[in-house]
């Protein structure tokens, strides 16, 4: 009976899963206070009283409130209690007051034990309503009460098979629970030896790190006097390479200003004296005077003697290559090499302290610079003369021009008197009707033999004043591209011939006039012209080349102030360039081989087949 009046409490309990981790509530509503955190799968007691987001219930013999939506309620069993009530009526009706005394009689036996004979009498003589309006059992009753015995232990039975299923499922989840959360079981051990673990692995971080930056130091030194090598490594390579390096060893400037390249010529000379002295008095390799042979000194100096002569024969040899290579765009180089050459030779005889002297490297080094700066004074003589040739050669195809087109006008000139002279004899002999014709013709010939007595005043003075002439501004865009225009003077009666040489061969397109200056001086505007738009030149090393990139407003502009108000030719026509273009275009678009898409040029399908 003990069993019987202990199980309807447990039966009654509801358990409850939660079925995400979530907040154990002290209230039930959003704002309170959290008890502690669940984790999903936690087995709770469902007490229910569950408000519009909450429920009540019980973990670990706290109550608080959890959300009801995260909770997955378990059906409750068949109540005992409801049987337990059955039988304890069916007692009641029966008239059987025993059964209550007997229930009161283990309910107070519970706590103490076995009752004692007198305790036993006491509570059976104690008076009870059942006792006090107990019917007479009748016979039936008689008959059901062995089957109410019988009902009851199959209750009993059915209840402790329950009690025992469910026992069963309690100890197998709580076994999952402990295997999952086996590790962390004693929560403040468990945080206790995490934050002792997360200490460790920082001390261990920061001594990694420390060593890191230890090593991070020690690499950067490294590499500082790595790439310093490097760079040395590759400054000695780029002296062995003859290719243009001007980033490397720049663009040489002139130290030596002389006039002529015989002037260079005898400076060299001097030089190579000043070396021959040097070698005489013992003073172009020095060192090695206290160098004995086997305790001996002459033989010591004889030794030092031939020692010097094989170092100065190579040190020569080699430094008249590198005169002799120098070029505009290696002199840097060139010196380099001098010096590079000095240093490695004094270094293969250092154990006999022997070197080349530096008076000596500096001669050599002026040397260099000497025959370097001949050869630019004697190219740009060679320029100067061409000029001057070219001239001369202009002034006589001018002047040819000049006396063809005197000896033509004297002609034309001739003619015409003739025809005037002819037409005035057929007036005189002519009708009236004839006189008209004759006097239009007389007209018509006079104002030629004006035209021809002006052309040839003009190749006579033309022949006289050796400074006229005509500025012609040209472009050629085909060539050179947009806003690139050559400004030249020419001599010739007629300039356009001039342009049309220019054009001949050496560019693929005809030039465009833009303009036809005739001036009294020449070379003198020709001169502020260029000497105006100098640093818009395209080539700044060969100044006979006319071309500049300049605006055509800003050239118009420059001759108005130097000459007066010009009529220009804005728009290049360069008609050969641009036919061509569409005409390549049309080439394009026709090859098979070739089709535009979106101004592209893409394969052809027959290259996919």
């Amino acid at each position: 009976m003990l069993l019987l009046l202990s199980y309807p409490f447990i039966a009654q309990v509801q358990y409850a899963t939660i079925t995400r981790e979530t907040s154990f509530k002290s209230e039930d509503d959003f704002e309170s206070a959290t008890l502690r955190r669940l984790d999903e799968s936690t087995q709770v007691i469902y007490i229910g009283n569950c408000s519009r987001f909450y429920c009540q219930v019980e973990f670990e013999g706290e109550i608080g409130w959890i959300k009801k939506h995260l909770l997955e309620v378990e059906e409750v069993t068949e109540s005992v209690e409801e049987e337990f009530t059955d039988s304890y009526v069916l007692e009641e009706e029966s008239g059987v007051a025993e059964f209550e005394q007997e229930d009161i009689f283990q309910e107070e036996t519970n706590i103490d034990g076995e009752a004692t004979e007198e305790e036993k009498a006491v509570l059976t003589d104690i008076p009870t309503e059942q006792q006090t309006v107990t019917p007479t059992a009748s016979s039936s009753d008689s008959f059901l009460s062995p089957w109410l015995g019988i009902s009851l232990l199959a209750g009993l039975l059915l209840i402790s098979i329950l009690f025992f299923l469910r026992n069963r499922k309690l100890k197998r989840k709580i076994k999952q629970l402990n295997l999952k959360y086996e590790g962390i079981v004693d929560v403040d051990k468990e945080v206790k030896n995490r934050r002792k673990q997360v200490e460790s692995e920082e001390a261990n971080a920061r001594k990694t790190l420390a060593e890191l930056k230890q090593s991070e130091g020690a690499l950067r030194s490294k590499h500082a006097d790595a790439k310093k090598n490097y760079a040395k490594l590759m400054h000695e390579v780029n002296l062995l390479k003859t290719e243009l390096d001007i980033t490397e060893f720049g663009v040489y400037e002139p130290q030596f200003h002389f006039e002529t390249s015989a002037i260079y010529k005898l400076k060299i000379k001097e030089n190579r004296d000043k070396q021959r002295e040097l070698i005489r008095q013992d003073k172009a390799a020095i060192g090695g005077e206290s160098w004995l042979v086997n305790g001996n000194a002459a033989s010591g100096r004889a030794m030092v003697k031939r020692q010097k002569k094989l170092m100065l024969r190579a040190f020569n040899a080699e430094c008249d290559n590198f005169i002799k290579d120098v070029k505009w765009n290696n002199e840097k180089k060139m010196e380099e090499k001098i010096l590079k050459s000095a240093e490695i030779i004094t270094r293969l005889n250092e154990k006999k302290e022997l070197k080349i002297a530096g008076e000596f490297v500096e001669l050599k080094l002026l040397e260099l610079r000497l025959a370097y700066e001949y050869e630019l004074k004697a190219h740009e003589e060679q320029e100067i003369q061409r000029e001057i040739r070219a001239k001369i050669r202009d002034e006589e195809k001018a002047i040819k021009e000049y006396e063809r087109a005197k000896r033509e006008a004297t002609k034309e000139k001739r003619m015409l008197k003739n025809a005037l002279k002819a037409a005035r004899e057929q007036m005189e002999s002519a009708s009236t009707e004839e006189q008209a014709f004759y006097e239009n013709r007389l007209q018509e010939l006079e104002q030629k033999l004006k035209l021809a007595e002006e052309k040839s005043q003009r190749a006579i003075s033309m022949t006289q004043q050796t400074q006229s002439g005509y500025i012609y501004v040209i472009s050629n865009i085909g060539s050179f591209g947009e806003n690139v225009y050559k400004i030249g003077m020419t001599r010739r009666l007629e300039p356009m011939d001039r342009v049309t040489e220019l054009g001949n061969s050496s560019v693929p397109f005809g030039f465009d006039v833009h303009a036809m200056i005739y001036s009294e001086n020449a070379p003198e505007l020709e001169n502020k012209l260029h000497a105006h738009f100098d640093k818009y030149r395209l080539n700044h090393i060969n100044r006979r080349k006319e071309y500049f990139k300049v605006s055509l407003e800003e050239i118009e502009k420059v001759v108005q102030d130097n000459h007066g108000t010009i009529e220009f030719i804005v728009e290049a026509e360069a008609r050969e360039y641009r036919e061509s273009m569409v005409i390549n275009e049309q080439l394009s678009n026709n090859n098979p081989r070739t089709k535009k898409v979106n101004g592209k040029a893409l394969a052809g399908e027959f290259l996919a087949s």
